[in-house]
């Protein structure tokens, strides 16, 4: 085990995640591990962090060694005040409805192995203890269709404008995103402080151009994962790519997780802009009957690109969990 840490994003201003479909009305609600991964890599690019020859950052280079990362971090999730909220198990009981809706769940509720007996908030898509729900806000945030921007692009050529949709994620106040950071090499602490510094003013996310992304910055907070008494299953706080051999020796055998497309543009200030091949990954809340995941940083570099690797990251960060329901094949 590491040193674990989470860094607090205090919004300064609106996010935007890009999320799924044709325009930019969509956005996500936390901010993807490998998404947090590429922000801090082109963080180190900027603030000047050395390359060799090949265009290798020396810092990436003990990730090579799959099984010894310098750290893992986790995809970006909602708080509230004190309150660290983790994504719902993707085990379903069938048996309590509240399942069906809840996309994030308290620390307590997690710890409490089950969703009943506790209080919605977020339109259903968040839960929380008896205990909590005093601190914890009805709306902790508006997104996508709810909290959405008009803008205007004009054509190169004919300069004729049109109108088009952004949509944000606007957190209430005492609200936020949080990102947990295991610590196998403490040297990176500094160069991870550095990164999210930089981030806060340049911004995370889509859309910076106009100001959004942007958080206040804090040194981060040391802080242990929950705690959970006779755990059987483990639970996926990132995104997480299996390599050729987990998967070959049943990693996904009495599982319960979901695939999501990662796509998109990449631009570097070497190699110009383009399409970034296209990777399936397991999604956060994604349950796993054995405990041994890794998982792999992949090189998606578009076809013609020489300047430097992409890569995307996909190294599971787990959490112990014992949930309502049982694991089926």
């Amino acid at each position: 085990m590491g040193k674990t840490i989470i860094y607090k994003l205090k919004p300064k201003s609106p996010f935007h995640i890009g999320g799924s479909g044709i325009g930019i009305e969509k956005t996500w609600e936390i901010i993807h591990s490998d998404t947090i991964f590429s922000a801090i890599v082109s963080a180190w690019k900027a603030l000047g962090e050395k390359v060799d020859y090949n265009g290798n950052m020396e810092l990436l280079k003990p990730f090579s060694d799959l099984n010894n990362p310098p750290f893992k971090l986790s995809s970006a999730f909602p708080y509230s005040n004190d309150v660290l909220f983790f994504p719902a198990p993707m085990i379903k009981s069938g048996v309590d409805k509240k399942e069906r809706k809840a996309q994030f769940i308290s620390s307590k509720v997690l710890q409490s192995g089950k969703i009943s007996g506790s209080v919605p908030k977020q339109d259903s898509k968040v839960y929380v203890s008896e205990t909590e729900k005093e601190i914890v806000p009805d709306t902790m945030w508006m997104s996508g269709y709810n909290a959405i921007v008009p803008r205007v692009t004009i054509d190169r050529i004919s300069s004729a404008s049109a109108i088009f949709h952004c949509g944000l994620l606007i957190f209430s106040e005492n609200c936020g995103l949080y990102f947990w950071v295991e610590l196998f090499d403490e040297t990176y602490e500094n160069h991870l402080n550095k990164a999210i510094e930089f981030l806060s003013e340049e911004g995370i996310g889509g859309e910076r151009s106009i100001g959004c992304g942007r958080f206040i910055y804090s040194d981060p907070e040391p802080a242990s994962l929950p705690i959970i008494e006779n755990p059987d299953n483990y639970m996926t706080l990132s995104l997480y790519h299996p390599t050729y051999d987990e998967v070959m020796a049943g990693i996904l055998d009495n599982s319960h997780y979901e695939l999501i497309t990662r796509r998109g543009w990449l631009y570097s200030p070497d190699g110009g802009s383009g399409r970034r091949r296209n990777v399936k990954m397991l999604a956060e809340g994604s349950v796993f009957s054995k405990p041994s995941l890794v998982g792999d940083i992949l090189d998606v570099r578009p076809k013609g690109w020489s300047h430097h690797p992409i890569y995307d990251y996909g190294l599971a960060f787990t959490l112990p969990i014992k949930w309502g329901g049982e694991l089926s094949a």
